[in-house]
């Protein structure tokens, strides 16, 4: 979530979780009259529920400590988001973040080698959430228009699925928008192509097999908006549409290469990616 008070609503759900078991636990310790292991820390396979007492509150504590990317340095990074920019919001959680890892390391290699590995898994976390957000924050402003395919092969819903299978095999394209004076009423994917072959045979029409539920995109919506419905609903084709024309159409696969491109001639979008 890009809102702060998500965020953090987000983030303390898992240690309050941890708190509400510890004590459903804790009672259960109290009405049994286990009052001894109950108050010294153990983690026993022997005592099981004072060791679920204490894992979920060693979980709590350590989830609230503010490194980056643990739920303590995701809470740090919401109340920073409410006071300054997002991604500045994120570099400086990031910061705090690291040198709790390095904390985590230096104190290890005086005590016990698991916090050395705890911090390193903390440092490395807190570094790709950092480059992903960046990547996130670069992708917010570049647009559809600037990188869908504006050559591409579409389909008359009175083609037969002959005429479509040949398209697929001569072209780079697996699926195509369904296209009908000029608007798009439809998109056909390969896979659904294939399997209507497969049941019904070669005899059917693109409009009988073609999906109607499909959606659209404006060339000035980003990446991050398309990357969005690819991954929440499956797509695997968005047609981009304007004043009700198909004037192209974006793939996941097309847009990865766009954005890989983008990022090796230098666009300004990811210049910052390249200082940072």
């Amino acid at each position: 979530p890009r809102k702060p008070r998500q965020e953090i609503g987000i983030a303390v759900a898992g240690p309050v979780a941890n708190v509400v078991l510890a004590a459903l636990v804790g009672a259960l310790l109290y009405h049994f009259g286990l009052l001894v292991n109950f108050r010294q820390p153990v983690l026993s396979g022997d005592a099981l529920l004072p060791s679920l007492f204490w894992a979920n509150v060693y979980l709590a504590l350590f989830n609230l400590i503010p490194a980056y990317p643990l739920d303590g340095g995701r809470i740090l990074r919401g109340w920073l988001a409410a006071r300054m920019d997002y991604l500045e919001a994120t570099r400086k959680a990031v910061a705090v973040g690291q040198f709790f890892a390095f904390v985590f390391i230096f104190v290890g290699l005086f005590s016990d080698w698991w916090l050395i590995l705890i911090g390193v898994f903390v440092y490395a976390g807190a570094a790709s959430e950092e480059r992903l957000t960046l990547l996130q924050s670069a992708l917010e402003h570049i647009r559809l228009e600037d990188v869908m395919l504006t050559e591409f092969q579409a389909l008359a819903p009175s083609d037969s699925l002959t005429d479509a299978l040949q398209r697929a095999l001569h072209s780079l394209q697996d699926d195509f928008p369904v296209v009908s004076e000029g608007r798009v009423v439809g998109v056909i994917t390969k896979a659904r192509l294939l399997t209507a072959i497969h049941r019904e045979g070669w005899n059917n029409s693109v409009q009988a097999v073609m999906s109607r539920r499909f959606e659209s995109a404006q060339p000035n919506d980003t990446l991050a908006a398309a990357f969005k419905k690819f991954s929440l609903r499956g797509l695997s084709i968005i047609p981009v549409i304007q004043e009700d024309r198909l004037v192209g159409i974006v793939t996941p696969q097309n847009l990865l290469h766009s954005v890989a491109l983008l990022s090796r001639q230098g666009s300004a979008e990811f210049d910052f990616l390249r200082r940072s």
